[in-house]
């Protein structure tokens, strides 16, 4: 019964969320269901998300917010295990904290259950929940909220001046969950949490926000839909991470180039492996493939020889 309900207010949720959407976005997409328009809206915020995102440094801060102490400790645990496994966990340091009641939530036996079930950081599960507060909005490069509620609660620590400021760092954590074509997600998880993932895919792809019933005793259905929801929002956040850090190494090695390299009549004679000496000393030339540092250099000195060098 519980579950029906839930299937209820999820179609529910769709179509208000669907009908709430800017006309622009609506026209200009012309999805064919509230879905698709849903799925257009999610798609929009995260490409503004990521143009935001400051990856400078080259790893992100996320912090994931509940209201029960339990999902976002959830997240976090996992976040780390499938940051470690995709060779991102130098990249992406996650975190948790609560509102309301859900702070200082300790040890539960089932969150104990659940980091030796998948080999989690007991610590992550079992610590005193931190409260979420305002100055957790400037700390951290994403703040994921589990369900809508959170994300009203997160909100309300916000002026109203400053909330479309904090758009694109305040977050529904299932917008991630439309972000990546299926091979790409799963591809991110090793294969116990893939088998977890894949039995509950559909429901899972489909989440609006994580199931609140968090008591595996009671809710056993809900639960591993919740653990399945949480490994594919956190699979779709490592792509949607690492793709957007790459994208920041290759702006990066782009803009030294242009930096050492601008002069047609002094520079177009430089080979390959001058110029790797002189950017090597560079920490950006080490998140870059060898292939794709050269890549970047050679169409750089195509443009530059071609084209004139720069205008200023």
């Amino acid at each position: 019964m519980g579950g029906k309900s839930s299937a209820w207010r999820g179609a529910a949720a769709i179509l208000t969320l669907a009908l709430s959407l800017p006309p622009l976005l609506l026209a200009a997409s012309v999805p064919s269901s509230p879905s698709d328009a849903l799925r257009a809206w999610r798609h929009q915020r995260l490409a503004s998300c990521a143009s935001s995102l400051d990856v400078s440094r080259f790893h992100l801060q996320v912090l994931f917010v509940d209201d029960d102490g339990i999902r976002a400790r959830v997240c976090e645990s996992l976040l780390e295990r499938i940051a470690t496994w995709a060779d991102a966990g130098w990249w992406i340091y996650p975190h948790s904290a609560s509102l309301g009641e859900g702070s200082g939530v300790a040890t539960l036996p089932s969150l104990v259950r659940l980091a030796e079930r998948f080999g989690l950081t007991r610590s992550r599960l079992t610590d005193c929940t931190a409260k979420l507060t305002r100055e957790d909005l400037d700390s951290y490069d994403l703040v994921l909220a589990v369900d809508s509620s959170s994300l009203d609660q997160a909100r309300q620590l916000l002026t109203p001046e400053e909330a479309d400021a904090y758009s694109s760092v305040l977050l529904p954590a299932c917008d991630f969950l439309s972000n990546f074509r299926t091979t790409e997600r799963m591809d991110a998880l090793d294969d116990e949490l893939r088998s977890l993932v894949a039995n509950r895919f559909q429901e899972a792809s489909n989440l609006l926000e994580l199931p609140a019933e968090t008591n595996p005793t009671e809710f056993p259905e809900e639960w591993e839909l919740n653990l399945a929801g949480s490994a594919l929002v956190c699979a779709s956040l490592v792509s949607f991470s690492k793709e957007t850090i790459d994208e920041g190494f290759v702006l990066s090695f782009q803009h030294l180039l242009g930096v050492h390299f601008y002069v047609p009549e002094e520079h177009c004679g430089i080979t390959w492996e001058e110029a790797e000496e002189q950017l090597r000393r560079h920490i950006v030339t080490g998140a870059l493939d060898p292939c794709e540092r050269r890549r970047l250099f050679e169409e750089h000195m195509a443009d530059l020889c071609e084209g004139g060098g720069r205008s200023e």
